[in-house]
């Protein structure tokens, strides 16, 4: 092996001269995906090219681009980027430390503080659950770690559940503490919905021929991302879907403001999203995020498949 190369079993990569890997090593090929508020066409297609190129892609190729409404092109855009990285230069402050076990920690206390330290901790206000501060604070600790109460040199207060504010300061002022713990748990009446969420289930099936399973190997596979898109999934490129399970391949959800930016960003990440080699449910999902139905939202039903896709109930 030669300086400044990393030996694999297929290629040499020289680590001083780093370019993203496509289809060859050193190809410089990258993906981009946004979207443009300029109406689909043509003209939107050579817009989006234009605009790759001025991000310095070489050679762009739009492999895919769509509606999202009126108004708004999505593009996946393909292209050769040609700068490179010295990784060998690349230097990343890390944090050092010495991890002590509990006779070491009272040995240092001992020796650099020359005194007990004291340690206050309670459960504080509605919060009735105190065994996050009993694994840290009681004798008998957690998962066979001591707690506080079993280190030399450590005197430690634990005041239970439900213990005012004031009340922990005052017992903190009162052993003049070193520390105070405190632990609050998150009840449901701290939990405050906010925006719209939208979840699409990609299955293993063909929905033109009344959803039936589609099992096979997946020979390529892009998953979306970005801001507020979460993907749930196990596939990966040559994964080979079984016959004999469940055919959901992976929950894709989105989050927005309101209900009209989820599905235009559900429409723009299944836009992104690439499953080939198998059938799947992928375009009928798109469709149905793009009925004016579905949009509108105020006629949704258990009857909105057979109203608005009659073709896929027969």
């Amino acid at each position: 092996m030669t300086e400044n190369k990393v030996t694999t079993a297929t290629t040499q990569v020289d680590l001083t001269c780093v370019k993203p890997y496509g289809d060859a090593l050193n190809d410089g090929k990258v993906q981009l995906s946004f979207t443009l508020p300029v109406p689909y066409g043509e003209e939107a297609e050579e817009c989006a090219k234009q605009y790759a190129r001025k991000l310095g892609l070489e050679e762009p190729n739009v492999c895919y681009y769509c509606e999202l409404t009126k108004g708004y092109t999505f593009f996946n855009i393909y292209g050769n980027a040609q700068p490179t990285i010295d990784y060998t230069a690349i230097k990343v402050p890390k944090v050092e430390g010495t991890v002590m076990d509990r006779v070491e920690c009272g040995e240092w206390i001992g020796e650099h503080i020359g005194r007990d330290i004291v340690v206050v901790g309670a459960s504080i206000e509605s919060d009735a659950h105190t065994v996050g501060i009993d694994a840290i604070i009681q004798m008998k600790g957690f998962h066979g770690h001591f707690g506080l109460e079993r280190f030399k040199h450590v005197v430690a207060y634990n005041m239970g559940s439900q213990v005012p504010c004031e009340a922990l300061i005052a017992k903190a002022k009162e052993v003049n503490a070193d520390a105070i713990l405190v632990s609050q748990t998150v009840t449901q009446k701290d939990i405050h919905i906010q925006g719209h969420a939208i979840e699409c289930r990609i299955n293993a099936e063909n929905p033109a021929k009344n959803f039936m399973p589609c099992p096979g190997k997946i020979t390529n596979i892009h998953i979306p991302g970005g801001n507020g898109v979460r993907v749930d999934t196990h596939i990966y490129n040559e994964y080979k879907v079984p016959a004999n399970y469940d055919s959901m391949l992976m929950k894709l959800i989105v989050h927005g403001k309101d209900r009209a930016e989820a599905i235009a960003k559900m429409r723009s990440a299944l836009g992104e999203l690439i499953i080939e080699g198998i059938d799947t449910n992928l375009d009928f999902q798109f469709e149905i995020l793009s009925n004016p139905v579905y949009q509108d939202g105020h006629k949704i039903d258990t009857g909105f498949i057979p109203d608005q896709f009659p073709e896929y109930c027969k």
